[in-house]
């Protein structure tokens, strides 16, 4: 019975602690520069990653055999690595997109033969509008390995 009380109470506990480090990264990033979105996901990775370092240090409190359930982990993040690649480097591009700010909304930018005005960019694509009025969608990650004009505004 008290194996069980303190495994709800180490549940409680890391739960808690996840939301208050959390809160206090949102609040100690929200001095920078950092867009929202990119703070968000900041602070959502670290509560994630404490309510799973919590989930091992209590499995591993009631003895649970860790070793398959690493192996398993282990090739699930492998498949899964494939299966979303071009997913996660739009993403990170994004970010990278975010913090570093080569071009911002508004700007006139030529990428890949587009030419058009920015109207968005999320963490999967850039939105250029072009003279005609269509939209383009560009991946993130091809803004990073493309050469872009950024025309002045003069």
């Amino acid at each position: 019975m008290k194996k069980i009380a303190l495994g709800i109470f180490l549940i409680l506990f890391f739960i808690f602690l996840a939301y208050c480090l959390k809160r206090y990264l949102k609040r100690l990033l929200a001095k920078t520069f950092l867009p929202n979105n990119v703070i968000n996901l900041i602070s959502n990775l670290l509560f994630y990653l404490i309510l799973f370092i919590g989930f091992i240090y209590i499995l591993s409190y009631f003895k649970v055999n860790l070793t398959g359930l690493i192996a398993g982990l282990g090739v699930t993040s492998f498949v899964i690595s494939f299966a979303v690649r071009d997913f996660l480097s739009n993403v990170v591009a994004g970010i990278i997109l975010m913090v570093m700010r080569p071009f911002k909304i508004g700007d006139q930018i030529v990428i890949q033969n587009f030419e058009g005005i920015v109207k968005s960019i999320t963490l999967r694509y850039v939105i250029i509008e072009r003279k005609e009025g269509d939209k383009v969608l560009i991946p993130t990650s091809n803004t990073l390995t493309s050469p872009i004009v950024v025309k002045s505004k003069d």
